[in-house]
């Protein structure tokens, strides 16, 4: 679906590599692969193809606001906060505004292409000093290595998954606790299936700095697993079920593309941290048994 007629999107060319001598050129897309549009955090790359955040960008000139308000409830001014599969920064710009000048940002994503919009997606919109970024090309796991992993799915991009396929897209993973973090007070974790292996290497960091914890949780088995590990180290946990519809949303575009999908939500809350969440009516509280 086009983006509704009163906010365009300005296409923006990929270039391809020249061909050498022997072979055929490579023909032009039909459409340009990276477009952009003025969104609620600033103008914005992304991908033209992709049916979820970039359809939401270019729709509604945002992407899981309701997750956004949550943040702005538990996240203060001069946070230092980490974004773990940053994907092309939509909430990397939000955490960057709720922190302020005196936060921190810190985000990872793995893919190339993707970290490569990411990084043009800061440039246009945060001046230096604005925030101090930390901006990583890699993933975060449960140990240091190389992965060899598949092309990205253009269809959809933040699915990008670190499946072993050789010789294709070398990915370096790294660990948290080895990122000498000093501080670490909200992350943000979104990485298709591999949130366990984040905190599994990062129990360290996490442990010492005792940050709020967000955490996908849509995959299956991942539920109790995450909710028991958040348990066995020290947190309350909630599930949040943030709709991906706003009908606030900053385009003010009235049509409900997404009817009921809502994205499947873990938020962890250190139990020595006080915070009153009795005004956020869509947190349910989890308490996970043995079984």
């Amino acid at each position: 679906m086009n983006p509704p007629a009163t906010h365009p999107v300005k296409g923006t060319a990929v270039q391809s590599p020249p061909a050498s001598a022997n072979e055929e050129p490579v023909p032009a897309p039909a459409f340009p692969l990276i477009v952009e549009a003025n969104c609620r955090y600033g103008r914005m790359k992304f991908y033209a193809t992709d049916k979820w955040l970039g359809r939401g960008l270019g729709l509604y000139g945002e992407w899981s606001e309701s997750e956004v308000e949550l943040f702005r409830a538990l996240i203060k001014p001069g946070d230092h906060v980490a974004d773990i599969g940053a994907n092309i920064g939509s909430h990397t710009l939000a955490l960057a505004g709720i922190v302020g000048a005196e936060g921190i940002v810190r985000a990872f994503e793995p893919s190339p292409d993707t970290y490569r919009v990411l990084l043009d997606n800061i440039a246009a919109n945060l001046e230096i000093g604005e925030v101090l970024l930390d901006i990583r090309n890699c993933a975060l796991g449960e140990r240091e290595e190389v992965i060899s992993c598949g092309k990205l799915d253009l269809h959809n991009p933040g699915g990008y998954e670190l499946k072993p396929e050789p010789d294709e897209v070398d990915i370096q993973v790294s660990r948290l606790d080895d990122l000498g973090i000093e501080r670490l007070d909200f992350a943000k974790v979104d990485v298709e299936g591999y949130e366990l292996a984040v905190l599994n290497g990062g129990a360290e960091t996490i442990a010492r700095c005792r940050p709020i914890l967000y955490i996908e949780a849509d995959r299956a088995g991942s539920f109790l697993a995450l909710s028991h590990w958040m348990i066995d180290h020290g947190y309350r946990v909630y599930i949040h079920k943030p709709p991906l519809f706003n009908p606030h949303n900053f385009n003010g575009y009235p049509t409900n593309v997404w009817g009921n999908i809502v994205s499947l939500m873990l938020l962890g809350i250190p139990r020595e941290k006080y915070l009153n969440l009795d005004n956020i009516k869509s947190l349910e509280r989890v308490r996970a048994k043995r079984v």
